[in-house]
This record gives structure tokens, sequence and C-alpha cells, in this order.
């Protein structure tokens, strides 16, 4: 597979979830906000799952690891 960038392997994944299953995608491009995930997925229902994207390899950061804990604190 190579040493695929970041984004790329986030379009895969948008369109695969647009295109397969339907699903709308959006890419958080929040300025000046770190450790929010790369990617929003609305599955329907007013659920949405939020999906941080790496590369093989590579870890999450600080901050991601922080809005992790306090996301899974905020399931309802």
């Amino acid at each position: 597979m190579g040493k695929k960038l970041e984004s790329a392997i986030q379009k895969d994944i948008t369109d695969l979830f647009r295109e397969k299953a339907k699903m709308q995608v959006l890419k958080l491009r929040l300025l000046g906000i770190r450790g929010i995930p790369d990617l929003v997925l609305v599955i329907g229902q007013g659920k949405i799952l939020w999906m941080e994207v790496k590369r093989p390899g590579k870890e999450l950061t600080p901050m991601q690891k922080w809005f992790h804990k306090i996301d899974r604190k905020s399931v309802v």
C-alpha cells in the first residue's frame, strides 16, 4: 500500500461511506481547535460517528486522546 497520506486515506473512507452506505460524511476543519476528529459520519436517526484517521504506525495526540475520553463520557 505504501505510505499513503492521511488526506488520501480520508478521501477513500469518505468515498466509501458516501457511495456504498449512502451516508453523509463531513470533514471537520475547525481552525485553531486541536484534537477534534477528522470526519463526522451521519448515520441516521440523529446519530453521528466521529472518526479520527491516522496513517499506519501513527498514534493519537494527547489532545485527540482527551477528546475521545470526553466524547465517551457524553454518550447517551
